[in-house]
């Protein structure tokens, strides 16, 4: 295994992000793995003095300590990657990335309530064994690992329009040859979501496709996705809001990604499968979004 990152470690403590004056995020789907900025910070040894810089080229208000390259760094929101190195997929692979991403709070910004967050979530391989488990006691037939596929989808809280959503992926799923096996709700705490994010928060759910297998069930699920998307940004005029409020996070049959206008400490209290021991994985991608200027 990778080297581990200790909850124990001073350093590395969650911190809770100070306010910032942000708007209210719009949509939960704007919890992207992208950058972001950040206060330039020193390193904790191997310093030299030099003179920080404004985004503009501007000087800043001081000279700080620390090597030139980390003075001068801005652009990049908390990120990190854990993985067995032997492949063994292992629940302790999403407590230590969630752990993790906990002690990535400093590096996002919280809305105006102090709670919502602009952006937190995880990567990882798709929990065969969690969902296989569901299937069998839902009567699921057909969902099998390397010839199914899942879709973490964002749908409208509008029932018309969610139901609408449900159907234009279905049709899209269907239009590329592949079978939509059933659907998912998948089940949250919403407690431990901000006030402001709760305005927007989606109804989660997952939908599971079979039909094909390797690279042609990853191309049919692209084509499926992106011609949703499609369909829906037609039919805004006529349901306004359904091209916002419905999104597809992914839909694949190898990767699978759980994030939210959550700061990064509840991602997991949140996503009550990242609680489940039958959640495993061989890797994780763990992301704290700073949306600032973005």
């Amino acid at each position: 295994m990778l080297k581990r990152l200790s909850p124990a470690a001073p350093a590395l403590r969650p911190q809770r992000a100070s306010t910032r004056s942000l708007a209210p995020c719009s949509r939960w789907a704007s919890a992207q793995f992208t950058g972001g900025s950040r206060a330039p910070v020193a390193a904790s040894r191997g310093r030299t003095r030099a003179t920080a810089r404004n985004l503009d080229g501007g000087a800043d208000d001081g000279v700080r300590e620390g090597p030139d390259w980390l003075v001068r760094e801005r652009d990049a929101c908390g990120v990190g990657f854990i993985a067995s190195l032997k492949g063994e997929r292992t629940h302790k692979t999403i407590t230590d990335s969630l752990t993790a991403l906990g002690c990535m709070e400093h590096r996002g910004a919280c809305s105006a309530d102090d709670d919502s967050g602009d952006g937190a979530g995880i990567m990882c391989d798709i929990p065969w064994k969690m969902l296989s488990k569901h299937c069998d006691e839902a009567g699921i037939a057909g969902f099998q690992e390397g010839k199914s596929g899942v879709g973490m989808v964002f749908l409208p809280q509008d029932k018309a329009q969610a139901a609408k959503s449900k159907e234009t992926l279905e049709a899209s799923i269907k239009a590329e040859g592949l079978t939509v096996l059933g659907w998912r709700a998948v089940p949250v705490n919403k407690d431990v979501v901000g006030r402001m994010a709760k305005d927007t928060e989606p109804v989660i759910e997952q939908v599971l496709v079979g039909g094909a297998e390797g690279d042609e069930l990853e191309r049919k699920l692209y084509v499926a996705r992106k011609t949703a998307e499609k369909a829906a940004a037609e039919m805004d005029a006529a349901m306004p809001g359904i091209a916002e409020n419905f999104y597809v996070c992914t839909l694949s049959g190898r990767t699978i990604v759980y994030k939210g206008m959550l700061r990064s400490a509840v991602v997991g209290e949140f996503y009550l499968d990242l609680q489940d021991e039958d959640f495993e994985a061989q890797f994780c991608i763990y992301h704290r979004r700073f949306s600032t200027n973005t």
